[in-house]
């Protein structure tokens, strides 16, 4: 009895320890997203310096479009945002990831404004770089409610420069702003890479690694390898990795199986089936395999809430020069005429001729597969991200 007491005293005791920082954020343990896997990176590099602090999960969407609305889930939801009111009664700082939807942005209301009332120190994260567009297309009352949120926080952390445009109906908001490249160690990446070499009439490994959603821009893919084929250029291979899913923003007129067939089909009536392959979403080592085999890697995208993404840090962290829109944080990860090339999104005729450049093989190539390298050690490693994270959020 007596040993029975002394233990709840010491879950009691634990509880009002005051922790450091609170770590709210999304967490999605089927799917593989930048959000989830940066919000894990957080918290392991958190243990790792024997940092104090706490967490609440708020759990993502497991069925039905990214960005639509589940009763059963805003349930879940409300458990999360109780459970953020308990813990942060316990802790010197806050760090939040914020969302991008109206019912995402009333969870962040109940959060900061409770946690400004306690005086917390509020760090919220943005991993998107549609926010100006989320707060373009609220009503003259919802947008007030967004600023008054917003101004309420300590500082707004966002992934690259490119992105800071976002909070730009706000002045208050654009002096808070503190950017925090991305960054990740990947799985099975092997420590020493040396910079990748082409030569023709070797083949050219292509490759697309991201969900396959229209504005992502892989049929503009397609028919940049479409136009190669016309023009006789079949010195080439293109994988294709990824889930077709739907965006509830996105006005998607086929589902996910649908357009699956539909990009199959193309294969076919393009006469490219023995220059694409498909595969589906790839993790571990058969990932590690296609980053290694890869010369490009192509992500033309234009998609609504693009951030930074971690498929283009992965290929630099190969090696894999990158051809990419100028479009949001990308400008920071892809430099022009450095490791990699910038195009047009829309224009797969600029994805062939900037594949044609890459082509050309030699030392230029070298170069770029350089550059890449140590572009990523330099600025996108999971370490550089911790080291300037963490300190910005527990000081």
């Amino acid at each position: 009895m007596y040993t029975d007491k002394k233990m709840d005293s010491n879950k009691i005791k634990r509880f009002f320890t005051k922790k450091t920082v609170l770590v709210i954020g999304m967490f999605s343990p089927r799917k593989n997203t930048g959000i989830s896997n940066n919000f894990e990176v957080l918290i392991n590099g958190l243990k790792a310096r024997g940092i104090s602090f706490s967490t609440v999960k708020i759990p993502s969407r497991s069925k039905g479009s990214i960005g639509s609305f589940h009763l059963s889930h805003s349930f879940t939801v409300i458990r999360s945002i109780v459970q953020c009111w308990i813990r942060m009664l316990t802790c010197r700082n806050i760090c939040h990831q914020v969302a991008f939807s109206k019912f995402g942005f009333i969870r962040d209301l109940l959060i900061i404004w409770p946690a400004a009332l306690l005086r917390k120190k509020i760090f919220v994260r943005v991993h998107s770089g549609g926010y100006g567009i989320f707060y373009a297309n609220q009503s003259s009352l919802m947008k007030m409610l967004i600023r008054q949120t917003l101004e309420k926080t300590y500082r707004i952390v966002v992934l690259g420069e490119g992105l800071r445009q976002q909070f730009d109906f706000d002045e208050k908001l654009i002096r808070k702003i503190i950017v925090v490249p991305n960054g990740i160690n990947v799985p099975g990446r092997p420590t020493m890479i040396l910079p990748k070499t082409y030569k023709s009439p070797e083949i050219l490994r292509i490759l697309y690694l991201s969900n396959l959603i229209e504005s992502k821009g892989y049929l503009d893919v397609l028919k940049a390898c479409q136009l190669m084929r016309k023009n006789g250029e079949d010195d080439f291979f293109c994988d294709f990795c990824g889930d077709f899913i739907s965006i509830a923003d996105e006005k998607d007129i086929l589902p996910p199986s649908e357009r699956e067939k539909c990009f199959a089909q193309l294969i076919k009536e393009w006469n490219l089936s023995d220059h694409v392959a498909y595969h589906g979403s790839v993790v571990g080592k058969r990932k590690k395999e296609i980053f290694e085999s890869a010369h490009v890697f192509i992500l033309p995208t234009n998609y609504l809430w693009e951030g930074q993404p971690l498929s283009i840090i992965e290929a630099l962290s190969f090696g894999v020069p990158v051809i990419a829109t100028p479009y949001r944080a990308i400008t920071d990860q892809v430099i022009d005429g450095y490791n990699g090339l910038l195009v047009n999104y829309g224009h797969p005729d600029e994805i062939r001729a900037a594949i044609k450049q890459l082509k050309a093989g030699g030392e230029k190539y070298k170069k770029f597969s350089r550059n890449a390298l140590a572009h990523y050690s330099e600025n996108f490693t999971q370490e550089k991200h911790l080291d300037l994270l963490i300190p910005l959020i527990t000081k």
